[in-house]
């Protein structure tokens, strides 16, 4: 299921957003990054899809993220644009899949007789006149058609996701790794949509694949040994679970280094953790005991592939995985260098996922054109929806600055270095200067000021910047 089209009016800070996303040949629609200060609707525009996703999945499967008949997302008038009478989001998904919500700060019937009233979108005749707010699907009507979209990954990382540290006590006393017990049922999906820690769960699924790749997917080849056939071991395996941590062990090279053929090792029974070696070289001790960075990236590529291998898809490549996935503050916990190189590099491995992500980080927007190109993606800036290049991403601008700003002030502390030859006294502030003046005064001391030039560090954050680079001897005037 692929995204379309959205359309959202009066949804807190956004005016009017309409943006049609439209698949490409073969491939997904192209990733969609939105941007934007604090408070500018990115997680609003999110909520939406990410409502109908679970909307469709709760009406085909039974252990959906909600209980019958709850919802995901809250609707009420205190959501409306400021000023508005009421607020719409209208979103069409392939196979013709639509979900509208609307909002009115009064009734329906209250709301035609006190406003002037123009119809607010093509379904307002199916909205109950004795309602303020509704929403209105076709997913219970096209349960054959919602059943063949939902088919593949169809995922939300929301921005409190978290997994707990390796070196934490209670998680290494747990930290075994089990064999899946898959549920194998018609109305069963065991596909939850929202994915806060994955990380359990992706390590029971990929003990199943190494178990069925080396002892289920191995060939056997038979030799006579005084006229006796002997089965032996073959080298090579093949299968779906074969491709599949093929694949895996592509991403655990980019992601570890580590050249050559990977080895799995697995634990003993009383503790499955999981190792990886590359030519006889250890990368890990234990997969699933990474850098905070490492681990989210990990979870995010092994969570998209579970669950299009649990929907049904055949995995050769990874081409063959299509679905949506929506993750929000897509660049939490990752270290520059993985924002700039390695996220974008795992969005790129998966043409037939839709992305649909927020972020804050320009050097992630700086990678995902360099991966991407700068027609390949999308970037809205939020809330005017505005699609705009990663170089005019606000924030970009505001780094770039500050950038700038402390370049400048390097330069003119350098320069100062360099064309005194007093003492130097750096201090937090103008207010310390002033301090340590009236103190030599009080003390009879002002002559021992006489040969020392003050210097304002602009702040402790701007001693702390001198600091770091007197201790790295960029500054070799200093004695």
């Amino acid at each position: 299921m692929y995204l379309l089209k959205i359309r959202l009016e009066n949804a807190g800070p956004i005016d009017l957003l309409e943006k049609e996303l439209p698949v490409q040949g073969n491939r997904a629609p192209k990733p969609l990054v939105l941007v934007g200060p604090n408070g500018s609707g990115k997680s609003i525009f999110l909520s939406h899809v990410v409502s109908a996703m679970m909307n469709a999945h709760g009406a085909i499967f039974e252990d959906g993220d909600m209980k019958k008949g709850k919802v995901y997302k809250l609707r009420s008038p205190s959501y409306i644009r400021r000023g508005e009478t009421y607020s719409l989001s209208c979103l069409e998904f392939t196979g013709g899949l639509y979900e509208d919500e609307v909002t009115l700060v009064r009734t329906k019937a209250d709301f035609e007789e006190h406003f002037q009233y123009t119809p607010i979108f093509k379904r307002w005749n199916d909205f109950k006149p004795d309602l303020n707010s509704t929403v209105l699907s076709n997913f219970h009507s096209q349960l054959p058609t919602v059943r063949e979209a939902l088919i593949g990954p169809h995922l939300y990382f929301p921005p409190n996701r978290f997994e707990d540290p390796a070196w934490l006590n209670e998680v290494s006393l747990k930290n075994v790794v089990e064999y899946f017990d898959a549920k194998r049922f018609a109305e069963i999906s065991e596909r939850p949509i929202v994915q806060y820690a994955p990380m359990r769960e992706n390590q029971k699924w990929l003990l199943d694949l190494i178990y069925d790749s080396f002892a289920v997917e191995r060939r056997y080849t038979h030799v006579p040994i005084l006229g006796v056939q002997h089965p032996l071991y073959a080298l090579d395996r093949d299968g779906a679970a074969t491709k599949i941590l093929n694949k895996i062990e592509d991403f655990v090279r980019l992601l570890l280094g580590g050249e050559g053929d990977l080895g799995w090792g697995v634990g003993g029974r009383s503790r499955r953790t999981i190792s990886v070696s590359a030519s006889g070289q250890e990368l890990t001790s234990n997969l699933f005991a990474l850098s905070t960075g490492q681990a989210v990236l990990f979870d995010l590529f092994l969570t998209i592939l579970r669950h299009a291998d649990f929907s049904g898809q055949i995995i050769n490549q990874l081409s063959d995985v299509k679905g949506l996935v929506v993750v929000d503050e897509v660049d939490l916990h990752l270290h520059t260098s993985l924002q700039f190189e390695m996220l974008p590099k795992l969005l790129h491995m998966f043409p037939g996922v839709q992305f649909i992500l927020s972020s804050h980080s320009p050097l992630f927007l700086l990678g995902m054109e360099k991966s991407f190109g700068e027609t390949g993606m999308i970037i809205l800036d939020m809330p005017t929806g505005e699609e705009i290049s990663a170089e005019r991403f606000c924030e970009f601008e505001e780094a770039y600055r500050y950038l700038a700003d402390t370049r400048k002030f390097e330069t003119e502390i350098n320069s100062r270095l360099s064309e005194t030859t007093q003492p130097l006294l750096i201090v937090e502030g103008t207010t310390d200067i002033d301090y340590i003046r009236k103190a030599a005064e009080h003390l009879g001391k002002t002559g021992v000021l006489d040969p020392i030039e003050f210097v304002d560090g602009d702040g402790f954050k701007g001693l702390d910047k001198i600091w770091k680079n007197l201790s790295t001897e960029r500054w070799s005037n200093v004695t």
